[in-house]
């Protein structure tokens, strides 16, 4: 508009500052949104670390395991004799728990 003479080039830069300032006020509230979804994110996982954590002591408490190992993918652990897998056992009773908590 401005080259071809609509506007006054005082005004389109004016009009361009002004979009400048939503620009920039509209990255800071991405970033700061993003930093929100950040943190609850951290909080889910401690708050999910936390509960799995106390589960399993007190599933330890009744078969007195010396050692529970997490694995997973590309992990420490490699190859683990399936035998000794409880994961199916802790998921029923964590989810049995869950679901007694919410009743």
């Amino acid at each position: 508009q401005v080259a071809s003479n609509a506007i006054r080039e005082a005004k389109a830069k004016i009009q361009y500052e002004a979009l400048m300032e939503k620009q920039q006020a509209i990255g800071e509230k991405k970033d700061r949104y993003t930093q929100e979804v950040a943190n609850k994110e951290l909080d889910m996982n401690m708050r999910l670390l936390d509960t799995v954590t106390h589960f399993l002591k007190r599933y330890n408490r009744k078969y007195n395991y010396d050692y529970i190992l997490g694995m997973k993918t590309a992990g420490e652990i490699i190859v683990a004799n399936d035998s000794l897998d409880i994961t199916k056992d802790v998921l029923n009773s964590l989810n049995n728990e869950y679901s007694a908590r919410k009743k």
